[in-house]
């Protein structure tokens, strides 16, 4: 029985092209700073992200594979939402992407094949 439908979840933890953009595992890192959420991840995911490594138990990429509730994942090889975090304005929009950008995309499209 199916409990969750995790609908493009998989940030993945690469730099962003645009230096200005603060990176989406920096920001993790921050909210993990910011909020109380220890009591919030499993033990199995603290026993594998100890000490100053935990806070990525709240970051999709490492949490996943620690979850137990009955889920389906659905998520784009080119995700949408990060390409234009990441690469800026033009980013959500292959048609404006130069050759670097295009190579970027295609590097975190291989992150998670």
């Amino acid at each position: 029985e199916v409990r969750g439908l995790l609908d493009s979840p998989l940030w993945v933890d690469v730099e962003p092209q645009d230096a200005s953009v603060v990176s989406l595992a920096a920001q993790s890192r921050q909210v993990w700073n910011m909020a109380n959420v220890t009591g919030r991840i499993t033990e199995d995911c603290r026993a594998e992200h100890p000490g100053q490594e935990e806070w990525r138990c709240i970051f999709a990429e490492s949490r996943l594979k620690h979850l137990s509730t009955p889920h389906i994942v659905s998520q784009n090889q080119y995700d949408d939402w990060q390409l234009t975090w990441n690469l800026g304005p033009t980013g959500g929009n292959p048609a404006f992407w130069d050759s670097g950008q295009a190579v970027y995309a295609e590097d975190c499209r291989a992150e998670h094949p």
